[in-house]
């Protein structure tokens, strides 16, 4: 959730001939500045550069011939954006001195009311071609690893392949409307790759349990950077969770890189070559998600002793600032969080139960005298305090988020006591309340 996660090029898809990104999703590395291959520092396009996606099209639509088909896939790296790696696929022409490759993941930032769609939910994206040289130099570059894969296929199943890739990078045929887990980058390289298989791929992988799920994915690929596996996992809803099959565990880019090379069909392996092209000296990737259990801990006693200390040793306006602080920030998250679920299409974020433990009603607790009974209000958020901790800390249940449970749980009962300890002082100064 998407990461998932709005983050200046959050960096879901690759390099590419003609567009600048704002990636959000699971694929890919920060874009250059439009029109601007990487290394190349100008705006100004020569007229080579100009000609040159109608030429890469023209080339590569000429009868196929002894056409290769390879999966290329590039690892994390170390910012943000660049954590869930990305894909593309190249097709090798030695007779023709082809290499070109297909992605997918553009889009253009530039484009007017591209935030407020972003908001919405509505991710129009793009598919490309471009010099496979300059593609591979760039990640080699950006110290991310390269692995890469023959595919077993066919003549005519490279063929088929090659044409259902030209098609849609076409300018006509190139948009796409994006989805992190369901439609990026990953995904859809796998479905024009069965497609070009007669189906046999889906088929085949749909009957094989996935090794891990959507959110453990998230979370293993997050992990290394607190705050942003925080966010991941408070915003991201129930929809990550539950049991997967391998077809659908192949969102991510490594993991369909490693189911490929495990899958066979009438006994012939479908990657037939598989080989690291350039591994990265400083990024990787956990294979299976840690816990950072006592960190998350930590941050709760650290948040209840910020509330209660002050409520203890302070007076005045002072004595009560940071409690004031926590219920704007939860009742802030919360309700982002209801918008989210309710005014956009973001479906990863959805039936969040996280509500439970951040919503709009901390609110009340900026209130010196509140508009409402107070032991109402103090149940209220303490019940559903006790709802979120039963719900989030079940591992088979609805939606298991340990980490930011051992936060938000201490601070919310924190916030109570203080908010309690507020609200009898005052009742007992202004005679009580009715």
């Amino acid at each position: 959730m998407p990461p998932a996660c709005c983050v200046r090029n959050p960096g879901w898809c690759t390099v590419g001939i003609a567009r600048a990104r704002w990636d959000v999703g699971h694929c890919g590395s920060p874009a250059p500045s439009r029109g601007v291959d990487p290394g190349v520092s100008s705006t100004v396009l020569p007229w080579w550069r100009k000609i040159l996606p109608g030429v890469l099209l023209l080339l590569t639509s000429a009868p196929a011939l002894a056409q290769e088909a390879w999966l290329v896939t590039y690892g994390p790296g170390g910012d943000a954006w660049s954590r869930f790696g990305h894909n593309a696929v190249m097709i090798r022409d030695d007779e023709r001195g082809i290499e070109i490759n297909y992605a997918f993941g553009y889009f253009d930032m530039n484009r007017p009311g591209f935030l407020t769609d972003f908001l919405q939910g509505i991710l129009i994206y793009e598919g490309h071609a471009t010099r496979s040289q300059r593609e591979l130099a760039y990640y080699r570059d950006q110290d991310r690893s390269v692995r890469k894969q023959r595919l077993n296929l066919s003549p005519d199943e490279v063929e088929r392949f090659h044409e259902l890739l030209q098609y849609h990078v076409r300018p006509e045929n190139r948009t796409y409307e994006y989805d992190y887990y369901y439609n990026n980058c990953s995904t859809r390289i796998r479905d024009l790759l069965d497609k070009a298989m007669g189906g046999g791929l889906r088929s085949a992988m749909e009957e094989r349990p996935a090794r891990l799920n959507l959110r453990d994915h998230t979370h293993r690929l997050s992990q290394n950077d607190f705050w942003l596996h925080t966010g991941l996992m408070l915003v991201l809803g129930p929809g990550v969770d539950g049991e997967r099959n391998a077809w659908e565990e192949m969102f991510l880019p490594m993991a369909m890189a490693d189911q490929l090379a495990e899958f066979e069909r009438a006994g012939e392996p479908l990657v037939t070559e598989d080989f690291h092209w350039y591994e990265s000296a400083a990024h990787g990737a956990p294979r299976d998600p840690g816990h950072r259990l006592f960190s998350y801990a930590l941050a709760g006693v650290l948040t209840a002793a910020f509330l209660l200390v002050p409520a203890w040793r302070l007076s005045g306006r002072m004595r009560w600032l940071p409690l004031q602080a926590l219920a704007m920030v939860s009742a802030l998250a919360g309700t982002g969080l209801l918008l989210l679920w309710f005014a956009s299409n973001h479906d990863a974020i959805w039936r969040n139960a996280v509500l439970l433990l951040l919503n709009p009603l901390w609110l009340l607790a900026l209130w010196r005298r509140p508009p409402l009974p107070p032991r109402g209000i103090i149940a209220v958020l303490g019940l559903l305090t006790v709802a979120g901790a039963i719900v989030l800390a079940w591992p088979e249940g609805y939606q298991y988020r340990p980490g930011p449970l051992l936060w938000l749980v201490p601070a919310n009962l924190a916030a109570l006591a203080a908010l309690w300890w507020r609200w009898t002082t005052a009742s007992g100064e202004r005679g009580g309340y009715q």
